[in-house]
């Protein structure tokens, strides 16, 4: 288990922690006519004639939806009794189709280049919207998944796919917020400065204002809302509303194009809203070029408003005023014999399904590289600009050790697997599955916190702790390698020469390894635990099971649970290495032992004493950390580190999970998974803690929200009700949930293990 913090600015991540275990229909195919001269294939799969293809990325709009809830209207003819057993704002089943032929089309049209899908050459990103996760899983499945065809029931068979997801306030690809006293300024120029244009349509404003009493400060947000409600009815096959006309339609969604220039009506506002995503494309070229990045294909789902910005600031002409669903913007980079780079770009209309070259003015249609950057230097953000996203400031990172070999408390006797399976390691050491995955780690913390985090190792930026086990030590020292690797690295296994980095190593006890049985006043909690009624109940039903498994393996006569759990840690280990299943566990087994193994968690925490006593020591470190620049002086050493790392077991993540009703982390959390704990700040420098599951070796990053107890309960098993705070939950709201959990003073004799904050 890892827990990593790390220190940003400006809405800017504060403090890392990082917890890591060691009617609109479709065809039946899309015709795609593509002109050979411009494919990506071209025969080799590299290019045609002297040109190469050397990167391709693709910025899409999400499939056809329901309406948001915001664009429904007091006289809509579709009430809420419509509109809510589709979902405001979901995906349609034309809309899923529509997204998955998008891939196929892709498919097409890169097919020699990109060849079949490895994780490492393909970056994939969602804004965080159902309707936009949903549809970067669908093109990926249409992009790589060749053996699925497209069911009209809807029911295909989706593969999973790695992908990065960052909500609205940190999400370039999302509009700034308002709050940005910048942006909030520059909008409402560009409102005012635009507002006029809509005069000629005074005479359609007052129809719409009789009929739908739809009401706004600004006529352009009443048409572009009102576009886009038409429009997802439209696409649901639903006639148009009786008070507009089809002129009416054509009106309206001229003024939604007339709203999206609003976001680009003057460079300075251009820089905030388009700057920052043109400048990861230019990066991502960069890296091509540099050969930092392996990736072949960037994939971004986003929406609308992404599409139309970025064609209204860099003057495209002969496209929809309205991006449709679907349409998609793709940028190629290629390079010829003498090693010159030229951009292409092109636009695909989604619904009506054509492909449109895109030229930018005072340059060709292959544009020389050096000659697009220059063209969009005065797009570019500047620092300031930047701020009115929300950025990175301190990170603390908790995770598990990689993949391992069993324990010797996990043999059994009539174990399959002997001495002679586990070599050249011994018992409970990491495998060189653990050190990938531990490696990996460590590389996606570095594309993720790249600017927070330099590139050379600095004691004074990264703090890093590991438990006194081998296995948490070297993980560490793996995710480290990963973090701090040189721009140009080859890949783990092939470093002939592993750094090794300065570590804090701490003596058993202490909080990463949180089971305090050696404390009296929590063994004799632990013991009535264990005769809990409840516990007993949810153990005694499979305990005719567990006396076949006993009979078969002979494990020690020990309690239910802890069998289980010991059992479930050698078959992981068994099923990392490759190894066949031992022929007693069948059927449902492992799911049984998977129950079994959270009620041995549920365990330790079961009371509220219990939670602080176990969880307490660690939230305090994880919470001081947090707090470290307003509680400390300001030339305290302490407030340079960027990144907490802290490297240790399945127990501590379980158990933190478990206590903070983290329902996103599995009950026995994967090799390698983790909590990141991001400490954020605004532009007014109000702070916010967000929090991460990394799920180890799928490398998905999956966002928590916590939740406020409205009804305490003495144990882990009482209902709460409960609501979330928000994903950059404020720090007073944090600290409201933590503290409950935090250590009394009357808990300080199980403490003996605890440490520092650094």
């Amino acid at each position: 288990m890892m827990i990593m913090s790390v220190q940003l600015t400006k809405l800017s991540l504060g403090s890392l922690l990082l917890l890591i275990h060691a009617v609109a229909g479709l065809p039946a195919v899309l015709d795609v006519d593509v002109d050979d001269s411009s494919n990506g294939n071209g025969g080799s799969g590299n290019g045609n004639g002297s040109r190469k293809l050397q990167l391709i990325q693709v910025i899409f709009r999400h499939g056809d939806r329901v309406p948001d809830r915001g664009e429904i209207y007091d006289s809509d003819p579709y009430t809420d009794e419509f509109w809510k057993p589709l979902g405001y704002g979901k995906l349609t089943k034309v809309g899923e189709r529509r997204e998955f032929e998008l891939g196929r089309m892709l498919r097409r049209r890169y097919d020699d280049f990109l060849g079949d899908y490895e994780p490492d050459r393909v970056y994939s990103f969602t804004t965080d919207m159902n309707r936009t996760k949903l549809s970067l899983k669908l093109v990926l499945n249409g992009l790589y998944n060749n053996e699925t065809k497209w069911n009209e029931k809807g029911n295909t068979l989706l593969e999973e796919f790695s992908v990065d997801c960052v909500p609205d306030g940190g999400n370039v690809f999302r509009h700034p917020s308002k709050k940005c006293s910048k942006f909030g300024k520059l909008y409402k120029e560009a409102l005012d400065a635009n507002e006029p244009k809509l005069d000629m349509y005074r005479e359609l404003f007052d129809r719409i204002e009789n009929s739908t009493h739809f009401k706004h400060e600004y006529k352009i947000k009443i048409g572009s809302r009102l576009y886009r409600n038409i429009r997802s009815a439209l696409a649901l096959g639903l006639p148009m509303p009786g008070w507009c006309s089809e002129k009416c339609y054509d009106d309206l969604r001229h003024i939604a194009g007339i709203n999206f220039g609003v976001y680009v009506h003057a460079p300075n506002i251009s820089r905030i809203t388009v700057g920052p995503s043109l400048e990861i494309f230019l990066k991502n070229m960069r890296d091509n070029d540099e050969k930092s990045s392996t990736n072949k294909i960037y994939l971004y789902s986003a929406h609308d408003y992404n599409i139309a910005t970025i064609s209204k600031a860099l003057e495209f002409e002969g496209i929809p005023d309205f991006p449709d669903f679907g349409s998609t913007i793709m940028i190629e980079k290629w390079k010829d014999e003498n090693d010159n780079s030229f951009v292409k770009m092109m636009m695909w209309t989604g619904v009506s399904e054509q492909l449109i070259t895109l030229k930018l003015p005072d340059c060709d249609i292959e544009c020389p590289l050096e000659r697009f950057r220059t063209i969009l230097k005065p797009l570019m953000p500047k620092a300031q600009d930047k701020k009115c996203y929300t950025s990175k400031a301190k990170n603390p990172c908790v995770f598990r050790h990689g993949d391992r070999i069993p324990d010797k408390s996990e043999v059994y006797e009539t174990d399959p697997y002997d001495k002679t399976h586990w070599k050249p390691g011994g018992y409970g050491m990491l495998t060189d599955k653990g050190r990938k995955h531990a490696y990996q780690l460590g590389e996606v913390l570095r594309e993720r916190y790249d600017g927070l985090v330099g590139r050379q190792f600095n004691e004074e930026e990264v703090f890093s702790y590991s438990t006194d086990f081998d296995r948490t030590q070297e993980s560490l020292q793996m995710v480290l390698n990963g973090l701090f690797a040189p721009v140009h690295h080859k890949p783990w296994n092939q470093v002939k020469d592993l750094k090794k980095f300065p570590i804090r190593v701490k003596h058993r006890p202490n909080f990463m390894r949180p089971i305090k049985l050696y404390c009296k006043k929590y063994r004799t909690m632990y013991e009535a635990a264990e005769n809990n009624p409840e516990i007993w109940k949810r153990t005694n039903q499979h305990e005719k099971f567990m006396d076949e498994v006993r009979e078969r393996t002979k494990v020690p006569n020990l309690r239910t649970p802890k069998i289980a759990s010991r059992l479930l840690g050698n078959l992981d280990a068994v099923i990392s290495m490759g190894l066949p299943i031992p022929d007693w566990c069948t059927g449902d087994c492992y799911k049984i032992l998977y129950e079994l193994t959270g009620v041995h968690i549920d365990t330790y925490v079961l009371t509220e004493e219990m939670k602080r006593v176990v969880v307490g020591p660690a939230v305090k470190i994880f919470t001081n950390n947090i707090m470290l620049d307003q509680n400390s002086a300001k030339d305290d050493p302490k407030n340079k580190i960027k990144l907490f790392l802290f490297s240790g077991h399945d127990i501590g993540l379980s158990t933190i999970s478990r206590v903070l009703r983290m329902k996103e982390v599995p009950e026995q959390p994967a090799y390698s998974s983790a909590l990141i704990i991001e400490k954020l700040c605004d532009e007014e420098d109000k702070v916010y803690v967000r929090i991460y599951y990394y799920a180890g070796a799928t490398a998905q990053i999956i966002p928590i929200k916590l939740e406020f107890p409205e009804k305490s309960s003495s144990s882990v098993l009482g209902m709460f009700k409960s609501k979330h705070c928000n994903l950059e939950c404020p720090v007073k709201s944090y600290y409201k949930i933590v503290k409950p959990w935090l250590p009394h003073t009357d808990d300080e004799e199980c403490e003996s293990g605890s440490t520092s904050s650094t």
